[in-house]
């Protein structure tokens, strides 16, 4: 898990269209666990991380602060590159 600090500020990063993506996300990975399909989780999981770490790096490279609870943590480039539409918006769907 994320510390609170971490994901208040990934959160504000958001504007209304990522608040509720990542709405719906959460949404997805609920019916994904009461439907005990442990892939869709994984992905919609990994999907809703990426969008994430996606936002951060987007702040990040803007220059806004980045302190997390009096510190600054370290950000390294993502591992994998989620899907991005021409707004550069994650696009993370599951079916």
């Amino acid at each position: 898990m994320k510390e609170t600090p971490l994901i208040k500020w990934t959160f504000d990063s958001y504007n209304d269209e990522h608040r509720a993506s990542s709405a719906r996300q959460h949404f997805e990975i609920v019916q994904a666990l009461e439907n005990r399909n442990a892939a869709w989780a994984e992905a919609i999981t990994r999907c809703h991380i990426l969008a994430a770490e996606k936002a951060v790096l987007d702040r990040y490279q803007r220059g806004a602060p980045f302190v997390v609870a009096g510190r600054s943590p370290r950000i390294e480039a993502p591992h994998e590159q989620p899907s991005h539409n021409d707004a550069g918006d994650v696009k993370c769907r599951v079916p």
